[in-house]
């Protein structure tokens, strides 16, 4: 059978290094295990159309530390040519949150990207109702991968480029209208991915961003005082402000620009 790189297993490498699972035992037995909610099994069934290999689904339910009668939705798959498929490109046994690195063959990076955003990522809407785009790693190298990536979209700097103090890990953040700029490229038009995810970014694609508001809108004290009192990354976020504004109304504070 056999796998090769494309658009489909470049996906499921994204996602396997984020959610997925490689145990292995003697005499080179193993297995791989993707669990998830079952309420993202859409995907489940999809890669097990995709997988050339024989695979089992499992639904349970039990109690987990953070929430009681959680049901969770697994796939596994024992093969050890598909194993040593996934540990040839990049997907480690045991623990591998802050060993992941990026997918060497990158001829359908987006794909890639995109599995990594459905596994440890959110697509979403904030709480003021503006696009959100994050991906959370422990990975120093999936970290730089990850915000260079974006760089080729997006100019600004997204925030959690550093670890943060609560979990050490980087929470890479996207949000407003540099949010609605990535993520259509990332989800393009029929793609595989988590269903809810991929609605999501349909939504966030029928967003009317106003520019002229984003970048004529004039300046409050209030928002003076978070330029003054936050780095700019923060401003960026907090203000839905570019980064130019931002440090062009900090050079003006600060240097008595502004009476």
């Amino acid at each position: 059978m056999g796998m090769i790189i494309n658009k489909e297993t470049s996906y499921l490498i994204g996602l396997a290094q984020t959610d997925g699972s490689l145990r292995s035992s003697s005499r080179n037995r193993g297995c791989f295990a993707l669990e998830l909610s079952v309420r993202d099994s859409d995907i489940i069934y999809k890669l097990q159309e995709i997988i050339p290999y024989k695979s089992y689904v499992k639904i349970r339910t039990r109690d987990t530390n953070f929430k009681d009668n959680y049901t969770s939705i697994a796939l596994k798959v024992y093969e050890k040519e598909f194993r040593d498929f996934l540990v040839d490109n990049g997907v480690p046994y045991g623990k591998k949150s802050n060993v992941i690195k990026p997918l060497e063959d990158l001829s359908y990076e987006v794909d890639y990207v995109r599995g990594l955003i459905d596994g440890d990522g959110t697509v979403s809407f904030d709480k003021n109702g503006r696009p959100l785009l994050s991906l959370t790693t422990n990975s120093d190298e999936i970290r730089d991968y990850i915000v260079n990536y974006f760089a080729n979209i997006i100019k600004e700097e997204p925030l959690g480029i550093k670890k943060n103090k609560r979990d050490n890990i980087y929470n890479i953040c996207y949000c407003g209208i540099r949010a609605y700029e990535i993520i259509p490229t990332i989800y393009y038009d029929n793609c595989l991915s988590i269903d809810r995810k991929y609605n999501a970014a349909l939504k966030i694609k029928e967003w009317k961003p106003d520019y002229k508001k984003v970048f004529c809108k004039d300046w409050s004290k209030e928002q003076d005082d978070i330029v003054l009192s936050n780095s700019v990354q923060d401003s960026i976020l907090k203000l839905d402000r570019t980064e130019s504004s931002i440090k062009n109304r900090l050079f003006r504070l600060t240097h008595g620009k502004i009476k």
